[in-house]
């Protein structure tokens, strides 16, 4: 078993003023490529955070799998166990029991955003992660919002795919 010494958490943006944004888009594709290589695999992890991302030897790698599921488990209209995950990450039909690999591309944007956000403080952070659980994005930040968009949709039917999401950045490195 590797040991990750840091969790992306630990390197987070909060009172920094600074963001390199070479390294922040190589992290988060690297955390997206970790995502999809999941839902490759049929699971949903249901409690993606900063936490829950370990970085170690340039690689990222994904742990704290207590929540996850199968995603054939949810197949057929049946409903998972609600209410699962770290709040301000869980998409909102969590809540409802509606498991889909999507419930992951919500946690995923909320930490695109957590990346490309010098929040000035913990309250800060929380009322905008808050605010997009309302459909309201920040308009100071280095992130690209219609990304975000796509990630944090309200209507999981319309949201992204974690494949998307790493076609996107593609196609933003190709520019």
């Amino acid at each position: 078993m590797e040991n990750c010494i840091r969790t992306v958490e630990d390197i987070s943006s909060i009172g920094k003023c600074e963001i390199n944004m070479e390294k922040a888009w190589t992290l988060f594709e690297k955390i997206t490529e970790a995502v999809e290589c999941i839902h490759q695999k049929g699971v949903i992890h249901r409690d993606l955070k900063l936490g829950n991302i370990f970085i170690g030897k340039g690689e990222v790698k994904i742990g704290d799998f207590g929540h996850s599921c199968w995603a054939d488990s949810y197949t057929d209209g049946k409903e998972g166990t609600p209410d699962r995950g770290t709040h301000i990450y869980a998409a909102p039909e969590l809540y409802l029991g509606q498991v889909t690999y999507k419930v992951d591309v919500y946690s995923l944007g909320i930490i695109y955003l957590e990346i490309f956000h010098p929040f000035g403080s913990g309250s800060e952070r929380a009322k905008v992660l808050c605010n997009v659980k309302l459909g309201t994005y920040p308009d100071n930040w280095m992130g690209e919002t219609a990304l975000l968009e796509k990630m944090t949709d309200l209507c999981h039917s319309n949201r992204a795919s974690a494949n998307d999401v790493l076609e996107y950045i593609g196609e933003r490195r190709n520019f």
